[in-house]
């Protein structure tokens, strides 16, 4: 387990919220310092000093941005569930068939968050400390990267479709995501699985050959 350098205890602004104001560039180094620094070390062992340090910016910069950890720890959470939804929509937009747009937008998603999360000897105190404080967040991103999915089924089904709901093929591809990680060690193994699993889906469902 790696150990962050020693720094001074960090102590929690009296305010509440996010801070307003700042230059956005140095906002953006800060939650790609954060991003990196909480799944090195965890979000206890993760301090304020040590995120001034990696996005090199001093603690009054920091502030200006942000009022406290928790207050990074949410931005952190929008900043990577944005960039998701961004790339899954991508993924979904491109030409190809409906099985390649899938798996790459399930990718998008679920492979992300095993290099980012899954794979950090944190996780689990990461997982907690999403639950703590996010959970608002996460159910939100969550509902839109489903309506990203329906919509792109709901374009692809044929009109006499008369199989599983729409919510029903996203639940199933969901589940999809989460099993195809199973036993996996890289980021490789999961889009392959991810490719495999959606594929015996869609066939099933008769929408191998999809648009």
């Amino acid at each position: 387990m790696k150990t962050p350098p020693p720094t001074s205890t960090s102590r929690r602004r009296p305010a509440s919220g996010e801070a307003t104001g700042g230059d956005p560039r140095k906002r953006e180094q800060i939650l790609q310092a954060a991003t990196t620094l909480f799944s090195r070390y965890g979000y206890r062992h993760t301090s304020i000093e040590l995120l001034a340090q990696e996005a090199g910016v001093a603690k009054p910069t920091l502030y200006a941005h942000f009022t406290d950890k928790d207050d990074i720890f949410r931005a952190v959470c929008r900043h990577v569930l944005e960039g998701i939804l961004t790339r899954a929509a991508e993924a979904l937009s491109r030409k190809g068939n409906l099985q390649e747009r899938l798996s790459a937008a399930l990718g998008a998603k679920f492979v992300a968050l095993f290099e980012l999360v899954h794979r950090s000897p944190h996780a689990t105190e990461l997982l907690d400390s999403q639950s703590r404080l996010c959970a608002d967040i996460v159910t939100s991103y969550d509902r839109r990267y489903r309506q990203q999915l329906e919509q792109a089924l709901e374009a692809a089904l044929p009109r006499t479709w008369t199989g599983p709901s729409l919510k029903g093929v996203v639940d199933l591809l969901l589940c999809a995501g989460h099993g195809a990680g199973y036993k996996v060690e890289t980021a490789e193994a999961y889009q392959r699985n991810l490719r495999q699993l959606v594929r015996l889906l869609l066939t099933g469902l008769n929408l191998g050959d999809g648009p």
